[in-house]
C-alpha cells in the first residue's frame, strides 16, 4: 500500500527490505553480501559521487582489503579497521564517522535481528519456517515466525 511498491520492486528489493529492525540500529559493515559492502562504501564516503568511487578497479581492491582483513579476524572488522581501510585507499570519509561516540555515526560492527530459514522433510513431506529473532542480554524475542 505504499505508493511505488509493486511486484517488480519488491522482486528487485524485496530480499534486502525489512521491518523488523530497530529504529536506531546502525549499519552493520560485516556484511559478506557484495552489493551490501559497496553500498556501506558508498554510505561511509564524505562524497559518495566522488569519481573515484566509480573505479571498479579501487571498488574490487577495497572489497578484497575488507576481506583479508575479517579473514584474519576472529571477530570481524570493525568500524574503524573499515574507516581506516577506506582512507588508506583514498576514499575521504565522513568526518561524523570517525568518531565512535559521536551520535551521528550510523556504523557498527555487529547485528541484532536475524532472520532464521529452517527446512525439514520426512518422506514426501517437507516443512519450512521462518523465524525473525532479535538477541539481546536474555534469552532474545522472537519476533515473527512462519510455517510454510
Amino acid at each position: 500500500m505504499v505508493r511505488g511498491v509493486n511486484d517488480r520492486f519488491m522482486a528487485a528489493f524485496g530480499d534486502r527490505l525489512t521491518v523488523w529492525l530497530d529504529v536506531n540500529a546502525k549499519l552493520n559493515i560485516n556484511s559478506n553480501d557484495p552489493l551490501q559492502m559497496l553500498t556501506n562504501i558508498l554510505s561511509a564516503a564524505a562524497n559518495p559521487n566522488d569519481p573515484k568511487l566509480r573505479d571498479p578497479r579501487l571498488l574490487a581492491i577495497i572489497l578484497q582489503e575488507i576481506q583479508v582483513r575479517k579473514m584474519f579476524s576472529f571477530l570481524g572488522l570493525s568500524a574503524q579497521d573499515f574507516i581506516g581501510i577506506l582512507k588508506a585507499n583514498g576514499i575521504r570519509v565522513n568526518p561524523v564517522l570517525e568518531n565512535t561516540s559521536n551520535p551521528g555515526n550510523f556504523l557498527a560492527s555487529t547485528s541484532d535481528t536475524f532472520r532464521i530459514t529452517a527446512t525439514g522433510r520426512a518422506g514426501r513431506i517437507e516443512k519450512t519456517l521462518t523465524a525473525v529473532v532479535r538477541y539481546d542480554d536474555l534469552l532474545g524475542k522472537l519476533l515473527y515466525w512462519k510455517e510454510d
